[in-house]
């Protein structure tokens, strides 16, 4: 927990000062014949989020937390454009549950923000203090493609979030997962019978079939996407991040 959070948090429970004898305080609340009499009104606040997980995917299940005070129940919601619009994630969470888990969506975003809502006052409570990225994830299993159990095998398929993608496995345990969008105007690309190129039907360019540019317009490579594979359970995680590739 960051150094202002923890002053935050510390504020809360000694706010008061002294003198208040008879009475119990508790999170900026005094109880009084345990009826309790909030002095600051509702507050919370969302915590940091994990440094070691800088990134959400999609198709995980994220945490969001929080610690709140006068408070009984709250609404988190989330914009995945810097807060222009708002979803509804959860409605009506007990405040004291601290705690919501997002099954999230197959979606893209680089300006990601949650905040948390008092259901009472519809006030706003906390927002995230910096906006974060939300990738697109898929798993893809092997026993259902038996085109990539061998090296060289190839599979087009169609991913949700991601379009029309090649997938070549080079080695044992390496692909290749290509963007199959033109990359001089984005047209989809259509490959020969062998397998062996990508021609662009709209300006007629053409690649290769690891995604390097055969004949123009198009200047640039396809771009692959990210992964990682499992090759004890057989497993390849494909990130909906994009690079140039580094054999053309």
């Amino acid at each position: 927990m960051r150094v202002h959070d923890r002053r935050w948090l510390l504020h809360k429970f000694l706010h008061l000062g002294t003198g208040l004898l008879g009475l119990t305080l508790l999170g900026g609340c005094i109880y009084e014949k345990a009826e309790p009499v909030c002095v600051d009104g509702p507050s919370a606040k969302l915590l940091p989020v994990d440094l070691e997980q800088p990134i959400i995917y999609g198709g995980d299940e994220y945490l969001i937390r929080w610690v709140a005070f006068c408070v009984d129940f709250v609404r988190v919601e989330f914009s995945r454009n810097k807060g222009i619009d708002w979803t509804v994630l959860g409605e009506k969470i007990p405040a004291k549950e601290g705690e919501f888990f997002w099954q999230v969506p197959q979606i893209y975003s680089e300006l990601a923000f949650f905040r948390l809502i008092d259901v009472a006052t519809n006030q706003v409570l906390s927002m995230t203090e910096t906006a974060q990225r939300i990738i697109p994830k898929v798993t893809v299993l092997l026993k259902d493609h038996p085109e990539l159990e061998t090296v060289g095998g190839l599979l087009l398929i169609e991913l949700p979030s991601f379009g029309k993608v090649s997938i070549i496995r080079t080695g044992a345990s390496t692909f290749k997962i290509l963007n199959l969008n033109c990359t001089h105007l984005g047209c989809p690309l259509n490959t020969d019978d062998q397998g062996q190129n990508w021609y662009c039907n709209c300006h007629g360019s053409m690649f290769s079939k690891l995604g390097c540019v055969v004949n123009g317009p198009a200047q640039r490579p396809l771009p692959v996407f990210e992964h990682q594979f499992n090759n004890g359970e057989k497993v390849l995680i494909i990130y909906n991040i994009q690079n140039e590739p580094t054999t053309c």
